[in-house]
């Protein structure tokens, strides 16, 4: 895209008339064919109207970081979120940290 800027104006024109054809003979037709075959959203889950808080880090457990981040799930309001975390195991995957509601 840079290199369009030190195009002669005439020559331009011509690259971005184009590639409008392009998108309108290759692009479009597979934008629509792709959105006939979407599929409705799935249902959502029910989290009685809570908004789903999810804190994610390798650092929870003993690291500094854990130990300061400690209290702050508590400090939600339960009845307006849903408070959960993950951390990783160690093994290349996240495990799921309890939480209460």
């Amino acid at each position: 895209m840079q290199a369009l800027v030190y195009l002669p104006t005439t020559l331009l024109a011509k690259v971005v008339q184009s590639y409008a054809a392009w998108v309108q003979h290759a692009v479009a037709p597979s934008a629509a064919a792709f959105a006939a075959q979407a599929k409705p959203p799935p249902k959502k889950p029910t989290n009685k109207g809570r908004l789903v808080l999810g804190y994610m880090s390798a650092d929870f457990g003993e690291h500094p970081v854990g130990q300061l981040l400690r209290s702050v799930p508590a400090l939600h309001d339960r009845t307006r979120f849903k408070v959960s975390g993950m951390r990783a195991c160690g093994h290349g995957c996240y495990c799921i940290i309890p939480h209460s509601a």
